[in-house]
This record gives C-alpha cells, sequence and structure tokens, in this order.
C-alpha cells in the first residue's frame, strides 16, 4: 500500500497532526503561527485496477489479506502555498532563441540559482529549437516561446500587475478567456491536459501510460497546490480520478477545484529545502503500457530541465 503525503501551510493548529515550524521558510514575522503540515492519505491500486484512498485502503486490506495480489505503490507529495506569504517565479534557460546556458540544471541546479525555498519542474519542451516551451511562458513579464499551443487547455499564472487580481492562479481555458498580449500576470506557463475541472469531469482518457507526475492545482478556497510523485504508478487519469475522490471524503481532502498536468516523467522533479525541512524527488519511471518492453523507466535519472518554477518568500529578493 502506498501513501499519498500531502504537505500544506496551515495557520492554525491541530493535536491530532504533526507540524514542522515554517518560519525559517518564510522569513517573515508575520507569519510566524504559520505551518507546515504533514497529512498522510493512504491511496493504492488493486491489481484490477480499482484505485482506493481513505478509509477504503484499510477495509480492501482486511478483506484481500489472503489472496496474493500485489499493489502497485506510488507517492505524491503536494505543497499548499499561501500566495499574500509567498510568490511564485518562472526561470528559464531559454532566451527566445535558443538556450542560453548548458548543461540545462537540475532541480538541485535550479534551486541553487535562484535560491527558492521549493522549486518544480515546468511545462513540457520543444526538441526543435531545443528547450523552447511548447506553449506560453512568461518570465518576469518577459514573453519567451509561442503565444499558445493547440493542445494548451490551462494557464499557470501569478504576480499580476493589477492589485484586484490573484497573485496566483489556475486559469481552465474551456471556462475563462485569456489574452496573452494584454493579460496583467508577469509569470505563465501554459499546458494540458486538464485532468479535474470546477465541475469534476475527469478531462483526459484511460490508457496504460504510467509516469513520475508533477500536477498543479487550485482548491475551492483559492489555495495553490503543486503535486509530485516518487513513484510511477499514476496514469492521467487515475490522477485525475484520485483527485476527485479525494473531493468525496469527509474531510473533502484536497477540495480541488481544478488541476492540470505539468511534464512528466524523467522531468518530474521537486525540491523543498529549508533549515527545518528537505525533500527531494527526480522523475525516474515512464511505462507506454503493461509490457515489459514498454517500460522505459531509468532508474538514478537527474535530468536537466530547460525551464523550473519557484516558490519563495515574498519578501525576498529574487534572480
Amino acid at each position: 500500500m502506498s501513501v499519498i503525503i500531502s504537505i500544506c501551510l496551515k495557520s492554525s493548529s491541530s493535536k491530532s497532526r504533526k507540524y514542522i515550524d515554517f518560519n525559517s521558510i518564510s522569513q517573515s514575522k508575520k507569519v510566524s503561527s504559520t505551518e507546515f503540515n504533514i497529512d498522510k492519505t493512504p491511496a493504492f491500486r488493486s491489481k484490477d485496477g480499482t484505485l482506493y484512498s481513505g478509509n477504503d485502503c484499510a477495509a480492501w486490506a482486511e478483506e484481500h489479506k489472503t489472496d496474493g495480489r500485489r499493489l502497485d505503490t506510488s507517492y505524491a507529495t503536494m505543497k499548499e502555498l499561501y500566495s499574500q506569504y509567498n510568490k511564485l517565479n518562472v526561470y528559464t534557460h531559454f532566451n527566445g532563441t535558443s538556450l542560453s546556458e548548458t548543461p540545462l540544471y537540475n532541480i538541485q541546479g535550479w534551486q541553487t540559482y535562484s535560491g527558492a525555498i521549493a522549486m518544480f519542474n515546468s511545462a513540457q519542451y520543444e526538441a526543435e529549437p531545443w528547450g523552447q516551451p511548447c506553449g506560453l511562458l512568461l518570465a518576469r513579464g518577459k514573453r519567451l516561446g509561442p503565444k499558445t499551443h493547440k493542445q494548451a487547455r490551462g494557464i499557470l499564472v501569478a504576480e499580476p500587475r493589477n492589485n484586484n487580481l490573484p497573485l496566483i492562479d489556475l486559469i481552465d481555458l474551456k471556462y475563462e478567456k485569456f489574452d496573452a498580449d494584454k493579460t496583467p500576470y508577469t509569470e505563465a506557463v501554459m499546458h494540458w491536459p486538464i485532468l479535474l475541472d470546477r465541475k469534476e469531469n475527469i478531462r483526459v482518457k484511460v490508457t496504460d501510460w504510467q509516469a513520475n507526475r508533477t500536477v498543479v492545482g487550485k482548491d475551492n478556497n483559492g489555495k495553490f497546490l503543486v503535486f509530485t510523485t516518487l513513484g510511477g504508478y499514476f496514469t492521467l487519469y487515475n490522477f485525475g480520478k484520485f483527485l476527485k475522490e479525494s473531493n468525496h471524503r469527509l474531510d473533502k481532502g484536497f477540495n480541488i477545484n481544478t488541476a492540470m498536468n505539468m511534464d512528466g516523467g524523467y522531468e518530474a522533479e521537486m525540491i523543498v529545502k529549508t533549515p527545518n525541512f528537505k525533500f527531494l524527488t527526480y522523475g525516474q519511471y515512464e511505462t507506454y503500457g503493461t509490457s515489459p518492453s514498454q517500460n522505459v523507466s531509468i532508474a538514478n535519472a537527474k535530468i536537466g530541465l530547460p525551464t523550473a518554477i519557484g516558490i519563495s518568500p515574498r519578501n525576498s529578493k529574487q534572480k
């Protein structure tokens, strides 16, 4: 059985949960009561393909404890980030025509370069020109790559010039309009597909394509979330299904409003580095089906990324 580990920012405490002090991450007296909350949500898929989560795991394990069926394992880390205390920035080696630096930084390199407290991988990129974002990318207001892509379904946006807008948002292009020339947002990453939308539609087909995944989302309270899996169990459909089932837990689970896939497989990387908490994962797993010949996983892969996304305290200086 696997465990979904959620790492959340919370402004209130609970005796039933274990907390890690977040003061060293925020570096701000304004959030002295804010904490990192570690919450564990059991989740697994049985051999017959059924996805179980929450309390259903214990019941299933008890019922099938002697049948010998192997459980697929996977792990995901989620960070819930209050945007009034933190900011999101896009970092890239792509200068508009080519890569400005090689070899590319992996996620540890990007964290060292940027000084961000948390970083995760961005969207897919082109082979020609190498490293160009497939869709819209905005970094400090500068557009890099095309204005759109035919597959585009959503856009992660942050740091608007208009104070009336959310500091960070996830736009679903099925329900919302977006103008790359007029947007007030200065940071943006376009990608696809939307895994789960505001009407709880899973907007991706069932496949056997399993890999490490990075997913961004917002919950129904407007908070921003990032998931990166440690294992390669999740297909995109099953990730959407997992999030939908999570919403129907008694505690509303992750309470997802919209979730969008980012680049996955070997590119699914995340790092959190603070004095009190450290976490690091690299993508290694990718399969295009159930046959052993379709398994293209690379053990101990730590590939470089043309672009990465960083989270930093709002009062810090970034490159």
